[in-house]
């Protein structure tokens, strides 16, 4: 063909297993250019160059096989635009079976319309066109038009690209739209996820209509599904000045089903649902909710149900729990500076409480009666750093029967944790053949260093409480020190 004149035309057409080879040639027809692929499979393109030499057009039919692309996150930060801060994001590398797209480019206009990725199992199907200044995209004043259809795409890969990390895994169908300039995109689409696991836990599915504007992401519609339960609201964040606002509910949660709430020693089960509304900044949030709790049961016992409230005037928290159990309460009041690291405290007053499915949890053998408890425990410190809050509590009533042996506090028993070391300041233990004091300290973090003094004596029919195999009465005198660290 010939070059030269707005009418004239040429056929072209380029075969290569390696862009190295083609790149001088784009360098003479456009210096500076770089293509971010890395190729390890075949690229070809078919199709025609036309237009004057200092500005020609290229239309046809591009298709890549086996290959990288790298490309810089998308910043979703309020530090983007910083001095500096583009030079010190890293590239991000992706594998990709393949690419074929009808491509037209200019000095003025770069397009690829009926293009398909695919990785894997995934395809993207997408149509998209940037305006030019004299072959650079502008991040400014080139407008930026998108059309994407995601089938099965890994969020592992949709993270990578955003410059997000989150412990989400799944595949994503989406239909987007998008328009605007790179630095102030505007679109909307619906998502869905499946084969979703959020923080360790599964669920069927999440699907949401999806909006956004500039750095700000709007999720509307909102559905979460896990065995039956369900969240539904709507969410809000804008990654440039950090705000959120946020109205969730969720309904017939069934707390067996949640791994979170599966212990190794103690198995929950029973009802839950919530409402909970925010807006704010995490520096200055503001939190409003109602969490219900109904027919709990701890291994196997049954407890009742229990609310909680959360209210928030100016920048204070304030926290409500009530119990509706059948012969015991637990009442829960607080309150939280919501700034900085949260100061703040809460009491929990406890009157005729059944802990059997504790003792359950770590004794092997049967209980021959009800436990009781009664007091209060105080918590207060910075809420936001939990590992430095300060707990101390006072069991003004204790009672236990283990294998026929009826067991009771002589005394008020003291505990509490700080700096990570749960403590046990007063404990005396009294019933047949029974008086047992201990005091001391266990590390709950770390290398879980012991400081333990026990003495006293103690019923030897107890000993089937912990391994019914051991057969022995009566009483034994003890003394012991335990010092070192757990492995």
């Amino acid at each position: 063909g010939r070059l030269g004149s707005e009418t004239a035309q040429a056929k072209l057409s380029v075969n290569s297993t390696g862009l190295d080879e083609i790149r001088p040639a784009l360098a003479a027809l456009s210096p500076g250019t770089r293509i971010p692929v890395l190729l390890e499979g075949r690229a070809s393109f078919n199709g025609a160059i036309s237009g004057p030499l200092d500005a020609l057009t290229t239309r046809g039919r591009l298709e890549l096989e086996n290959f990288d692309s790298e490309l810089m996150p998308l910043e979703l930060s309020a530090t983007r635009g910083a001095a500096g801060h583009a030079s010190e994001k890293k590239l991000q590398r992706i594998h990709w079976d393949s690419l074929v797209a009808d491509l037209t480019y200019s000095p003025s206009l770069i397009s690829l319309q009926n293009g398909v990725l695919r990785r894997g199992g995934a395809g993207v199907h997408f149509s998209a066109s940037a305006g030019l200044r004299n072959g650079t995209l502008d991040e400014h004043s080139s407008q930026v038009s998108l059309t994407l259809h995601l089938q099965d795409a890994a969020l592992d890969d949709l993270q990578v690209l955003t410059g997000l990390d989150y412990p989400l895994t799944g595949s994503m169908t989406a239909d987007i739209r998008a328009s605007g300039t790179p630095a102030d995109l505007h679109g909307s689409g619906d998502v869905l996820v499946t084969k979703l696991v959020a923080y360790g836990e599964p669920f069927r599915l999440f699907r949401c209509h999806l909006r956004f504007a500039g750095k700000g992401v709007q999720l509307s519609n909102i559905l979460l599904s896990h065995n039956g339960s369900r969240l539904t609201g709507s969410y809000a964040y804008n990654f440039g000045d950090r705000t959120f606002r946020f109205d969730l509910t969720g309904d017939n949660i069934d707390l067996a089903t949640l791994r979170r709430f599966q212990l190794p020693r103690l198995a929950v089960e029973g009802k839950a649902a919530f409402h909970l509304a925010g807006s704010g900044t995490a520096e200055a949030p503001v939190l409003n909710g109602r969490l219900d709790l109904r027919k709990l049961v701890l291994n196997q016992e049954k407890v009742g149900s229990m609310n909680f409230s959360a209210e928030t005037r100016g920048a204070e928290l304030a926290l409500r729990g009530r119990s509706n159990f059948e012969s015991a309460s637990l009442v829960v009041d607080g309150k939280v500076q919501l700034r900085g690291d949260w100061p703040g405290q809460m009491r929990l007053q406890f009157a005729h409480l059944d802990f059997d499915p504790l003792v359950r949890a770590y004794l092997r053998g049967q209980l021959t009666g009800h436990s009781s408890i009664a007091g209060t425990v105080d918590v207060h410190g910075p809420f936001r750093r939990p590992r430095d809050l300060i707990v101390t509590g006072i069991a003004s009533q204790l009672s236990v029967e283990l294998q026929d042996v009826k067991l009771q506090n002589e005394g008020p028993v003291r505990f509490g944790m700080d700096a990570e070391t749960a403590r046990v300041q007063q404990f005396h233990l009294v019933g047949a053949n029974t008086d047992v004091f201990l005091k001391g300290n266990v590390g709950v973090a770390g290398e879980h260093a012991l400081d333990l003094h026990a003495h006293g004596r103690f019923n030897l029919k107890m000993l089937q409480a912990y391994n019914p195999d051991i057969i022995a009465e009566g009483p034994a005198t003890f003394s012991m020190d335990v010092g070192g660290v757990m492995a």
